[in-house]
């Protein structure tokens, strides 16, 4: 049936000007309206990656994408706050024109549509069943239920009233840049008391990694710890490709965004 959304990009295009696409009119209007003639959804890539909000910041370029011809726009690591996304809804109301934000709006209207009239009819369907998909900004929502799905679980990954969490860190793409990560956060919301740095003696001890397949110093840190303490409980949050050896308690969110540190955490402490 044809493409009905794609993606942008945080890249320059020579020739088509010196913005990002994301935020460049003659590629996101230009272009993909005009010379290919796609009349489908355009959603930006990550507004918190450093290719895009690096000296302009995310309310600035979530303008900047709808004003170009983006109609979703995609926002997750950095801010995870209401405050923050309220900044960026008032940011667009008073800079973006009513009749780009109704397009924008109706595309999206359109592709929800096009996809509730295709997905599975079967017994669990929140349709058969009665239930309804909660949205709103204060429920958790579609991220999280995505990030539950996504959880792999192998062995007993419980942790106990007191945690120790030691981060190991990954080394930042140079498209993302710095972004928040980790479970300390996500186990407090659970009411875990959570200790970072050295072990304690009767805490459940949490290694958390990104990626690990690309850090071999980490992998061998975090191997020495679980030759010591077979009990830990590892969490990849990155690319599942390396399980180091001695986690028997392994649990991989496949991504590090605060639903998926939520989602292992619901898990972790029950």
């Amino acid at each position: 049936e044809g493409v009905r959304a794609v993606m942008s990009a945080h890249i320059v295009v020579p020739g088509i000007g010196d913005a990002p696409a994301t935020i460049n009119p003659s590629v996101m209007t230009g272009l993909l309206r005009g010379r290919l003639g796609f009349d489908g959804l355009a959603i930006s890539d990550g507004l918190d990656m450093r290719g895009i909000s690096g000296g302009r910041g995310i309310v600035s370029a979530a303008v900047l994408a709808l004003r170009a011809g983006c109609d979703a726009l995609c926002v997750g690591g950095g801010p995870t706050g209401p405050e923050a996304l309220d900044e960026i809804v008032e940011a667009l109301v008073a800079g973006v024109d009513g009749s780009r934000l109704a397009e924008a709006a109706g595309r999206v209207d359109a592709l929800a549509a096009w996809r509730a009239a295709r997905i599975s009819d079967g017994p669990d369907h929140p349709r058969k069943s009665g239930a309804e998909m909660p949205v709103g900004r204060d429920h958790p929502g579609i991220g999280l239920v995505a990030a539950r799905r996504a959880l792999r679980v192998f062995g007993d990954v419980q942790v106990r009233d007191h945690a120790v969490v030691m981060r190991f860190d990954s080394a930042p793409s140079i498209a993302a840049g710095d972004m928040p990560w980790g479970m300390a956060a996500a186990l407090a919301r659970r009411g875990v008391e959570v200790s970072e740095g050295a072990e304690l003696p009767g805490a459940s001890l949490v290694l958390v990694v990104r990626d690990l397949h690309r850090h071999a110093g980490e992998r061998s840190k975090v191997e020495a710890l679980l030759e010591r303490r077979p009990d830990a409980v590892v969490v990849e949050m990155g690319v599942p490709l390396c399980r180091p050896r001695g986690a028997t308690s392994y649990l991989v969110t496949n991504g590090a965004a605060r639903v998926c540190a939520d989602a292992a955490a619901e898990v972790m402490r029950p």
